[in-house]
């Protein structure tokens, strides 16, 4: 399950940077990664990582994209906990 969940969130955190729909798909199936194994907090560090990377090189729609992909995060953590 872990590697199911965890492959699908970093295949829709990098290709839905410039849609909204997918950030919905992205906190549900992270969520689950994050409920089915503990070590799927390093994926979620590394997409964030990436997602900054991303975001400074590109500097296209740099406000929107950061202000959803924050959104997002922040939606996970209080989903969590």
């Amino acid at each position: 399950m872990l590697s199911f969940f965890s492959t699908a969130s970093v295949l829709l955190a990098m290709s839905g940077l410039a849609r909204k729909r997918e950030w919905v798909a992205y906190v549900v199936v992270t969520f689950l990664a994050m409920l089915s194994h503990y070590s799927s907090f390093y994926i979620v560090v590394a997409e964030n990582i990436a997602v900054v990377a991303v975001i400074t090189i590109r500097r296209k729609d740099l406000f929107a994209v950061a202000r959803r992909w924050f959104s997002a995060q922040i939606v996970l953590a209080l989903a969590y906990l």
